[in-house]
């Protein structure tokens, strides 16, 4: 069959592109990027989660002192820190987690095994295996909607399915008991030092065997049924038979900041002190519901503030959530700035800015907006936002003198419901922080990135450049600034608005990121939004005999091609160029793999053909560097 809806899930919609995969890979698939942490048991083990629309991930990933995916010969296990041997037959039989969770009035509790097959037997290889409520010790009815794995079921099924294996397992007529993890037969009978699985630190996937090393068990529930109620997730614990440190149960404590109660799932700010932003000074925070009012298109949860002095403390648990405000001017001098809000759904709006030197965050004045409905003039405080859209508001601040400035954003589904204070507890909704660098004219830069196939190519737009030297940008990585791409000196256009283009290697598809520019003067512009690496968004996707039929954003000028595998995580080397028919006026063209142009308009529409024997197929549709 052809696989690629899944793919155009993934890979084609730049708003899902955050949202985890449900198939018990961790570090396999990119998941650890879209997870945030939120607790850790006494085994070291960690549970994470997010909501991305209305849908709950959550995921447990077992510490390598408890537990692992390393099965099979005595000498294999034990230098993995196994004694006595570990069996795969254990892993199946009595390997658990326990959840909860609550919302809206409604509490589930169950156990999740970690695998079984559905004909009860381990050694047909056309079974499938599966990770639920019903497999191995599993019990208890989970909530509705729910859908799960665990590491080994991914690590089995790929096995069982793969054509060329790439190591001695053998699922066929061998007992449980004899089954062996992923093994080179040409390398020593250990595991320390193979790939995916270093001698201390972490362990992760193996590009090598295709092998997840860490035990994890994975979890969604779809919420959309549910009001805009908070959500609490809680653990009792993992059981392990037996495991590693002899502990079986890795319970996990109480939330870091429940007490002995259940936490309900928060976004919580990050502006520096003296600002109220951690829970323990009461911080802006909000629950998080089910068809929550959201600016931009994340929200990014965490269990308590992280006050960081660029407003980018949560980021580090993976995307930034700050991406529904973009500053467009915010001179010295000034009393004025105009800012462009995404309001991804409707709701009320607050807005609060003071200078860094001061810990009040007062109210600004609305004094006129542009967007897909009328918003009223006045304090913006509880502002209603009729519509979804872009808006560009015109704003007042008061007495702002400073040349930075700290500014809060918060959203809820209705008014009243704790939004229209700089502070404390909101029930539904999210917060957005940002630090801004007023600037001695306005900013004329701006940046766009998209993926392609050599890299991220960045697009940079400026203004009317007066030096002589280089234009650097920069993102943020690795908790500093590093130099992405540089515009040289003699390549400084003057006059008049200008263009430039570079191509990042450091930057990831999907990703979002914070970038300043040092202009040609010296002087420094920090973009006060994160910009995110753009896939290609899909309109819409129709089967065709033989084949399908994808529509696709694009932008006049600009060349595309597709590429294709077999799997979905396969390496970049793996994707393929595909061939494709384009439709143009003149009727569909040849199916060719080279580039093709962008049509008329926003959006072009191509057909790609299934191949000869093909079972499977994944796509991807990038920028052309060619």
């Amino acid at each position: 069959m052809f696989n690629v809806s899944a793919c155009a899930w993934l890979l084609f919609t730049g708003q899902v592109f955050s949202a985890p995969t449900v198939n018990g890979l961790f570090f396999g698939d990119g998941d650890y990027q879209r997870y945030a942490l939120f607790n850790t048991s006494q085994g070291g083990s960690g549970l994470y989660y997010t909501l991305s629309g209305n849908t709950l991930y959550v995921a447990l990933v077992v510490s390598r002192n408890v537990n692992d995916n390393v099965f099979g010969n005595r000498d294999y296990t034990r230098n993995a820190g196994w004694q006595p041997a570990h069996t795969a037959k254990k892993m199946t039989d009595s390997e658990f987690a326990a959840f909860s969770l609550t919302i809206g009035g409604q509490s589930w509790t169950w156990q999740q095994g970690y695998a079984a097959q559905p004909d009860g037997t381990r050694n047909n290889t056309l079974a499938t295996w599966y990770s639920s409520h019903l497999a191995g010790a599993g019990s208890g009815t989970p909530p509705p909607g729910y859908q799960s794995s665990s590491s080994f079921v991914w690590n089995l099924n790929t096995y069982a399915s793969s054509a060329n294996r790439a190591w001695n397992m053998n699922i066929n007529g061998t007992s449980a008991d004899d089954w062996k993890s992923p093994f080179a037969a040409n390398a020593p009978d250990v595991v320390i030092g193979l790939n995916g699985y270093p001698a201390a630190g972490p362990i992760g996937f193996s590009s090598v065997y295709q092998w997840e090393w860490p035990m994890v068990y994975e979890w969604s529930v779809d919420l959309s049924s549910f009001g805009p109620a908070p959500i609490f997730v809680i653990t009792g614990a993992s059981h392990h038979s037996p495991a590693k440190n002899d502990e079986e149960n890795d319970l996990f404590p109480p939330p870091p900041s429940g007490g002995g109660d259940p936490v309900a799932l928060m976004d919580f700010g990050d502006l520096p002190e003296p600002h109220p932003t951690t829970l323990s000074q009461d911080g802006a925070r909000h629950y998080l519901v089910p068809n929550g009012a959201r600016l931009g298109e994340w929200t990014d949860p965490e269990s308590d503030g992280v006050p960081a002095q660029d407003a980018d403390g949560d980021d580090v648990a993976g995307d930034p959530d700050e991406d529904g405000v973009l500053f467009l001017t915010l001179a010295v001098g000034s009393p004025t700035a105009q800012l462009r809000v995404t309001a991804a759904t409707a709701g009320y709006l607050s807005a609060f800015f003071n200078s860094q030197s001061s810990a009040a965050l007062g109210a600004v004045e609305l004094v006129s907006s542009e967007g897909p409905a009328p918003l009223a003039s006045g304090t913006l405080l509880d502002l209603h936002v009729p519509t979804s859209g872009v808006y560009t508001l015109t704003i007042s601040i008061p007495g702002l003198t400073a040349a930075s400035v700290s500014a809060r954003f918060r959203y809820t589904n209705e008014a009243g419901q704790g939004g229209a204070s700089p502070s404390g507890l909101a029930v539904t909704g999210e917060v957005e922080d940002y630090i801004v660098n007023r600037v001695a004219l306005s900013s004329d830069i701006d940046i766009r990135a998209y993926a392609i196939q050599s890299g991220v190519l960045i697009d940079l737009w400026t203004a009317d450049e007066n030096g002589q030297a280089d234009i650097v940008v920069y993102a943020w990585l690795a908790d500093d600034w590093m130099e992405v791409g540089r515009v040289a000196s003699e390549a400084v256009v003057g006059e008049g608005a200008n263009h430039y283009q570079m191509i990042a290697t450091e930057l990831q598809e999907g990703r979002a990121y914070r970038f300043k520019v040092v202009d040609e003067e010296g002087r420094e512009h920090r973009l006060s939004a994160p910009v995110k690496v753009k896939a290609i968004r899909t309109r819409a996707l129709r089967w065709i005999p033989d084949g399908l039929e994808l529509t696709f954003d694009t932008e006049q000028g600009r060349r595309y091609v597709v590429k294709t595998s077999d799997r979905l995580d396969a390496p970049a080397e793996a994707w393929v160029t595909a061939p494709a028919s384009q439709e143009k006026a003149s009727g569909w063209s040849a199916f060719s793999d080279r580039p093709f142009n962008a049509g008329p308009g926003s959006e072009t529409r191509i057909r790609m053909r299934k191949q000869a024997g093909q079972k499977s197929a994944y796509y991807k549709i990038i920028l052309s560097d060619d």
